[in-house]
C-alpha cells in the first residue's frame, strides 16, 4: 500500500515536471474561499559546484478580489550568516514570454520580487512559475555539508493551502540525512519526508510535504534540510572566505575607523592650535592703577566724587613718594587718634597739595 501511495506521488511529481518543468504538488485545494495561494511547489537543484537551481510553481487565487499579484520574499541569508547570491530571476505564467516583475529590498536580508503588472488587475486564479539561482547556500560543518532552505518563505500575508518541495540532487552528491519543518519560524512540527530515486538517472530525489489537510497560515512557512558527506559538493575557496569575510566586516570596519580618524585629526588640531604654550604655568590676573593717576583721582573716576576714602589712600600715597610725613599724635584725656601731617616737599608743592585736599574736602593747615 505505501509503495503504491509513492509510486502515485512520484509518477504526478514526474508528469508535472515533464510537461512544465515544475512539480505538480497538489491539484485540489480545500474549500477556502478568500485570498490565498492554492498550491506552492518548489524544487530545488543541489548541484557539485554548490549552488542551487530553483524552481517554483505558485498557484495564487485572488478570491472575489481585484489584484495585481503577489510579492515572492527571500531571505538572503544562509543558515551560517553567508549571504546569498541570488540571481538569473525569471517569472512566467501560462501566458506567452516572460511576466513583468521588479526587485526591490524592503529589508538588509530580504528580496522582494514584485510579480504582476501596475496597470492590469486580474480575479480568480493564476499560476506563476519562479525560477532563480542561489550561491553559497549550503553550509559546511565539521562532519558534513548540507543544504537548509525555507522553500516557501514565511512573509506571506495570506494562507498557502498546500505546500511541498522536491531536493533533486547531481550526480555523486548522496544525501545520508534529512529533516523537514514547517510552520511559523522556530517551529519543530514535522512534515513528511519521501526518499526516492529519480527515474531518469536514478540520483537521490527527496520530497517534502505539509501533512495533507493543513494549511499554512500567514507568516508560516515550510523548511527543507538535506546532508551529505563532505567533499560531495565543492568547498569555499580561501579567496572567497576571505572576500565573504571582508563583505560582512566592511560595515562594522567603518563603524569603527571614521570615529577613529575624526578623533586622530582633532587631537592633532589640538596639539597645533589648541595646546597652552609650555612653560607658562597658571596664569593669574593681576591689576594696578593706571600710569600717571593718584588714588584720589582714580576713585573720582571710578565714583564721579570723592570719598574720605580716597583722601586717606591719597595721603598714604603721598606718603610713600616722599611728600610728606605722617606721625601719630598721643591721645589726650579721651579724644581719639589723631595724626600730623609734615610736608616735605617746597611751599609751592605744599600749596597746590593743600588745594588738591581741600577740595576733597580735608582740612588743612599749612606750618
Amino acid at each position: 500500500m505505501l509503495k503504491r501511495v509513492f509510486t502515485y506521488i512520484v509518477s504526478a511529481l514526474l508528469l508535472s515536471t515533464l510537461m512544465t518543468g515544475y512539480p505538480l504538488g497538489h491539484v485540489l485545494a480545500q474549500s477556502y474561499t478568500g485570498e490565498r495561494i492554492d498550491i506552492f511547489s518548489a524544487t530545488i537543484q543541489v548541484n557539485k559546484d554548490s549552488t542551487l537551481d530553483v524552481k517554483e510553481a505558485i498557484t495564487y487565487n485572488t478570491g472575489d478580489q481585484d489584484r495585481h499579484g503577489i510579492y515572492r520574499d527571500i531571505k538572503t541569508i544562509s543558515s551560517q550568516g553567508r549571504k546569498l547570491k541570488i540571481s538569473n530571476i525569471q517569472v512566467t505564467t501560462t501566458e506567452p514570454g516572460s511576466y513583468p516583475f521588479t526587485i526591490e529590498y524592503p529589508q538588509i536580508d530580504t528580496l522582494r520580487i514584485k510579480i504582476g503588472d501596475p496597470n492590469v488587475t486580474f480575479t480568480g486564479q493564476k499560476i506563476y512559475w519562479v525560477s532563480y539561482k542561489v550561491e553559497k547556500a549550503i553550509g559546511y560543518l565539521d562532519n558534513l555539508d548540507e543544504i537548509y532552505w525555507n522553500a516557501t518563505g514565511n512573509n506571506w500575508n495570506i494562507p498557502i493551502i498546500s505546500a511541498d518541495a522536491v531536493f533533486y540532487f547531481e550526480s555523486g552528491i548522496n544525501p545520508i540525512q534529512n529533516d523537514c519543518y514547517f510552520g511559523p519560524s522556530g517551529s519543530k512540527r514535522k512534515c513528511d519526508i519521501y526518499s526516492l530515486k529519480n527515474p531518469d538517472d536514478g540520483t537521490p530525489m527527496l520530497i517534502f510535504k505539509v501533512p495533507q489537510g493543513i494549511t499554512l497560515n500567514p507568516g508560516d512557512g515550510l523548511t527543507i534540510a538535506a546532508g551529505f558527506p563532505k567533499g560531495q559538493v565543492v568547498a569555499l575557496s580561501q579567496a572567497e572566505l576571505k572576500q565573504e569575510w571582508l563583505v560582512n566586516h566592511i560595515p562594522w570596519l567603518f563603524a569603527l575607523l571614521i570615529p577613529l580618524i575624526i578623533f586622530i585629526f582633532l587631537f592633532f588640531r589640538w596639539r597645533k592650535i589648541g595646546m597652552d604654550p609650555k612653560g607658562t604655568g597658571v596664569i593669574i590676573p593681576q591689576y594696578d592703577v593706571p600710569e600717571g593717576l593718584t588714588p584720589m583721582q582714580v576713585g573720582a573716576i571710578i565714583n564721579q566724587s570723592t570719598s574720605d576714602g580716597d583722601i586717606s589712600a591719597e595721603l598714604i600715597y603721598l606718603a610713600t613718594q616722599g611728600f610728606l610725613k605722617i606721625n601719630h599724635l598721643e591721645k589726650k584725656f579721651l579724644i581719639t587718634d589723631d595724626y600730623e601731617l609734615l610736608l616735605l616737599k617746597s611751599k609751592d608743592d605744599a600749596k597746590k597739595m593743600k588745594e588738591v585736599l581741600e577740595a576733597a574736602g580735608a582740612k588743612v593747615e599749612l606750618a
